[in-house]
């Protein structure tokens, strides 16, 4: 027996939602954007509003967790990709305020808020092609803040003195330079895929796919933003949706890497290490200390705050043993 389209669409809808609700690193999206449909007929500009303080607010934590990590996880990627979210949320948030209708900032017309849209899509976008370079060298990443918050503050200055091309007229639509921005945005998400596709051994399997799901996202919602014509319509609605999915998978592998796994796996073995009379320490490739038990804290002489996140080359071996030596024993 053959459904009705209109059943088969409901049929097909109803299990998409099962299966998102089946794994909960979809709920929170899947949530908000139920929650945000029935706002975005009522008003609008309150949907928009919510839903890009929802990304800014992900875009700053994810930042402030990859930086108050990093001295135990060593991640180089995730801690660039940290730094460059922590700037994309503050152009986000210029993008909000100054978006038709909220009436926070002096602007006329939806020309400035998309304009802020734009750069901070390209932006996105050559943070995460960027982004693998990181996974083979070190990252200082103070300089890292303090270029992409020179690049911020070059943008606000170039937007507020109109040397960025009109993105969008009133009452007509998009002008041409929007559309292919976001076309060529779209190419540096699809070469980001394919570089961190390269080099997706260095990744944990499940890191890489939150990072390429989170990218194909973005795509998707670009592709949204080439074919409005009204700062209101329905492809904008469509397009903040899969913003959001993109921000929270970014979130969940920057949480799930540093926070979540080192300490699921050390609630798990940290009674084991410690029954262990012997100086035993966890490490990564780099031979950077991730664990340690009272044995080797004891015998380091530190506190376990200021071994943890050091070179193991530090502590445990002999005076005169250089890190290349060790490294050609290994």
């Amino acid at each position: 027996m053959k459904l009705p389209l209109e059943s088969q669409k409901s049929t097909a809808t109803a299990l998409l939602l099962r299966i998102a609700a089946s794994h909960h690193t979809w709920i929170a999206p899947l949530v908000l954007a139920l929650v945000l449909i029935p706002v975005s007929y009522y008003n609008f500009v309150l949907f928009h509003t919510l839903a890009e303080l929802f990304a800014i607010t992900v875009a700053i934590i994810l930042s402030v967790v990859a930086w108050y990590t990093y001295r135990f996880t060593r991640n180089n990627y995730l801690m660039y990709l940290g730094t460059g979210y922590f700037w994309i949320g503050v152009l986000d948030l210029l993008h909000t305020l100054s978006f038709k209708g909220v009436g926070i900032l002096p602007v006329a017309g939806g020309n400035i808020s998309t304009q802020y849209w734009v750069i901070t899509r390209a932006l996105e976008a050559t943070l995460l092609l960027t982004a693998p370079y990181f996974l083979f060298h070190r990252l200082k990443r103070e300089y890292s803040l303090a270029i992409f918050g020179i690049g911020t503050a070059v943008t606000v200055y170039a937007v507020s003195r109109q040397w960025i091309p009109d993105t969008y007229i009133d009452g007509k639509g998009l002008t041409s330079f929007k559309i292919y921005a976001e076309y060529g945005i779209i190419a540096i998400l699809v070469a980001a895929i394919a570089v961190t596709y390269k080099v997706r051994m260095l990744l944990e399997q499940r890191i890489f796919t939150l990072i390429a799901l989170s990218a194909m996202a973005t795509i998707a919602a670009e592709l949204c933003f080439t074919l409005y014509i009204s700062i209101y319509g329905t492809f904008i609605f469509i397009g903040h949706i899969f913003k959001l999915v993109s921000y929270w998978l970014i979130f969940y592998a920057i949480v799930r890497t540093t926070l979540t796994d080192p300490y699921e796996v050390m609630s798990k073995t940290s009674g084991t290490y410690d029954a262990i009379p012997m100086p035993t320490v966890v490490i990564d490739k780099k031979g950077i200390i991730h664990q340690a038990n009272n044995a080797a804290v004891n015998n380091s002489g530190v506190e376990s705050t200021k071994l943890i996140g050091s070179h193991c080359h530090d502590y445990f071996h002999a005076t005169g043993t250089n890190e290349k030596t060790v490294q050609s024993v290994n």
